[in-house]
């Protein structure tokens, strides 16, 4: 039996939901919230290995994300609640790596996260833009944050939070756009306990390759 959850939150992540869902099923159960979608996104990551909840409007990332740890009362079922975007994918040792880092007192911890950047898209420039920039902030801030124990803004594509911590933090509305921003501050702002970057465990985001789909994913 997984001791960690996988919780994600889509709205027409069809295109990419299934590999995200069969990457992290082999070290973890995967629930699923469609937020909303008009598209095959609660199908495909049902038969991709998650139990999915439907929702018929959407509510915004943190909204779902509530409701999914009441529904599946994931918070008394499990010591840990990875919250992962539905265009991220895992390394196999991924969950393995980032849980057995965790110490007494971590309260969340977050791995590498790097571009899908193959041979076709090498001189993409979006994807290039993206990919310096993942590189250079965990090679050095991140690193060096966690090497001194001082304040981390961790990825919200790839954490793994304590579930008694998660279930606190979810309760509260995110008052502004990037939830994982707020949770840090929430964390350090309560002492709820450390945060933790694990330079070793890796996960892949499927940046956008033009303009308009930077631009909507920006937005």
């Amino acid at each position: 039996m997984h001791t960690t959850a996988i919780l994600i939150s889509s709205k027409n992540g069809e295109k990419t939901i299934a590999e995200t869902v069969r990457r992290a099923a082999s070290q973890a159960d995967v629930y699923v919230v469609s937020d909303g979608s008009s598209d095959r996104t609660a199908e495909v990551a049902a038969a991709a290995g998650a139990q999915v909840l439907e929702r018929a409007e959407s509510g915004g990332k943190p909204s779902a994300l509530r409701t999914a740890m009441r529904t599946f009362a994931l918070a008394g079922r499990y010591r840990y609640i990875g919250v992962v975007d539905d265009d991220t994918v895992l390394a196999p040792d991924y969950v393995e790596r980032v849980t057995l880092r965790m110490r007494a007192g971590d309260a969340v911890a977050s791995g590498r996260i790097d571009s899908l950047w193959e041979h076709d898209q090498r001189w993409n420039p979006y994807i290039a833009m993206r990919a310096f920039m993942y590189w250079s902030y965990q090679v050095t801030i991140k690193r060096g944050q966690n090497a001194l124990g001082v304040v981390n803004v961790i990825c919200g594509a790839n954490s793994i939070f304590r579930a008694e911590i998660f279930a606190q933090l979810i309760e509260e509305d995110v008052p502004y756009a990037i939830d994982d921003m707020f949770w840090v501050g929430e964390i350090v702002r309560l002492r709820l306990g450390r945060i933790r970057y694990v330079h070793d465990a890796h996960s892949w985001t499927i940046d956008p390759h033009t303009f308009r789909d930077w631009y909507r994913q920006t937005v």
